[in-house]
């Protein structure tokens, strides 16, 4: 929800961002498995 604290959001508790070999991969959660397909999977980026 747009205005509001996200500083007991669990589910977007952990954010990251990866490049590798020129690719860059957004990464969100409690926590980030890399291998996974879906690195964000509850949409914490806005994109």
């Amino acid at each position: 929800m747009a205005g509001t604290s996200q500083a007991a959001d669990g589910d977007c508790a952990v954010l990251a961002v990866r490049m590798q070999g020129g690719n860059i991969r957004y990464g969100a959660g409690a926590s980030i498995d890399w291998t996974a397909a879906n690195t964000d999977p509850q949409r914490c980026w806005a994109r």
